[in-house]
């Protein structure tokens, strides 16, 4: 394999990049027997994810960033201020595995012009 990506989807992995699977509907104090799967599939919880920011945000790299919920919809805050909104799959995802446990935090990132966020999982 030596240094290439995977894809998926069509975007590039890393192939050092590490998902969590966890049966979906496993949660503390689920009601039923069994193995606690509910047959509804395997739901993936990444170590680390990017998103875009906007263009206008003028934000060093290092910046911290947070996730707040806000109705059915995830911002991405810094500073205080909304940056940025999660699309609706990566907000569900979020969702759920928040819901299970785990949490992210993020920082700002620049390359080549472009800045990102870059969350990993703290737990």
């Amino acid at each position: 394999m030596g240094g290439k990506s995977k894809t998926t989807k069509g975007r590039a992995r890393k192939n050092n990049d590490r998902v969590d699977l966890k049966p979906i509907g496993r949660g503390v104090g689920g009601s039923g027997g069994g193995s606690g799967n509910t047959g509804q599939g395997m739901m993936i919880c990444p170590t680390a994810f990017e998103i875009n920011l906007p263009e206008a945000s003028n934000l060093p790299s290092g910046t911290a960033l947070s996730l707040r919920q806000r109705g059915e919809e995830w911002v991405v805050i810094a500073r205080g201020n909304e940056i940025a909104k999660l699309r609706k799959e990566r907000a569900n995802m979020l969702s759920r595995c928040l819901a299970d446990g785990y949490r992210y935090s993020g920082v700002v990132r620049t390359r080549a012009d472009r800045k990102y966020g870059e969350f990993q999982r703290s737990s």
